[in-house]
């Protein structure tokens, strides 16, 4: 269950690095080893939004080599390298090196740059986060959580302050929302919501996580009519931002369909489904991968409501598009035709 959360909060908010092709290129001309631990820095956190942890990792910890012989172990960019990679062992899973690293890096910033600073408040934060994931640390990391937002708040100015104020926050609905305390995450939701709207809009990226995640707590505990209402202002938000292909959106969309079969609605999530194929046919073509992707999830939902006919209707269709673009051989005719309910593989009942 963590791994997607912390892979969601190493993403949250991240929109004010310079390009990968940008660093990379600084880095190359730079003959200033401090400056080329600066870009590596920068181009490390950049990968790891991107998803390419690994890449990153490697990237962070030869920064902080880099910056420990240069600037000394306690400098304040060497630690910030330090504590941005702790937390990527975090995301990798690797918690024990994790927690070494945070711990340490924490005692140094806050005997060297004080508990109100910036990057000590960012470690904290991380920290809390690697503590709340473990049940019996879980009051622990509740506290740093806490105090981590509420020093955001006090000591940094507007900008700063609100950032890691609201990304504290998310941090804590999450941890709460992992080990189902559902008053607890509610509170810290709405709390969250209310703030992400006034500062950073309703359709912000970060703003629209938290009503997706709201709407999931509201699912799970039971609470069906919020939770509906909630997806289905999340989904035409992100429509109208990111767009109906949008990875976040389909994410959302595939919430909202299961929650309406949980209900028993199944032309509304029939109905979701094949106007995503709509949209995607309009958007891509008929023969494109997303497409032939939308149209799968369609014979899914049909397949899953016993309507085999039109499930192997639009199965069909799916194959006959693929093969007139891109022929009997091409990978997506051959996979669109195992996932054909007539062949030896129909579509898992999921």
């Amino acid at each position: 269950m963590s791994a997607k959360r912390i892979v969601a909060e190493a993403k949250r908010g991240k929109s004010v690095l310079p390009s990968k092709k940008a660093l990379q290129q600084k880095r190359a001309k730079t003959s200033d080893e401090k400056e080329r631990a600066g870009h590596m820095h920068s181009l490390g956190a950049l990968c790891v939004e991107d998803g390419d942890i690994k890449g990153g990792q490697e990237l962070l910890r030869e920064a902080w080599e880099i910056r420990k012989g240069l600037l000394g172990e306690n400098h304040r960019d060497t630690l910030w390298s330090m504590s941005g990679l702790g937390g990527v062992h975090k995301i990798l899973g690797e918690f024990e090196e994790a927690e070494k690293l945070l711990a340490e890096c924490l005692k140094k910033q806050r005997k060297d740059l004080g508990d109100d600073d910036e990057h000590t408040l960012h470690t904290m934060c991380e920290l809390g986060a690697l503590y709340g994931l473990d049940l019996q640390r879980l009051e622990e990391g509740e506290g740093m959580l806490k105090q981590c937002i509420e020093k955001a708040k006090e000591a940094l100015g507007a900008e700063q302050g609100h950032d890691l104020a609201l990304s504290s926050m998310y941090t804590l609905a999450l941890v709460y929302h992992d080990h189902e305390q559902v008053e607890k995450a509610e509170k810290v939701y709405l709390e969250l919501l209310e703030k992400e709207r006034e500062v950073r809009g309703d359709s912000h990226s970060d703003t629209l996580a938290t009503m997706n995640n709201l709407a999931s707590l509201y699912d799970k505990s039971g609470e069906t009519n919020k939770a509906e209402k909630m997806y289905v202002e999340c989904l035409e938000k992100k429509t109208g931002s990111l767009g109906a292909e949008h990875p976040s959106t389909i994410t959302t969309m595939h919430n909202l369909a299961a929650l309406y079969d949980k209900q028993g609605s199944q032309k509304k999530s029939e109905k979701l489904y094949a106007e995503h194929v709509e949209h995607m046919r309009s958007k891509r073509g008929d023969s494109h991968a997303e497409t032939l992707e939308a149209m799968s999830w369609l014979a899914e939902e049909y397949l899953r409501h016993e309507k085999e006919d039109k499930a192997e209707q639009v199965a069909k269709e799916s194959v006959e598009q693929a093969r007139a673009a891109m022929g009997d051989e091409h990978p997506l005719t051959l996979s669109a035709n195992v996932a054909s309910p007539s062949s030896s593989e129909a579509f898992p009942a999921a």
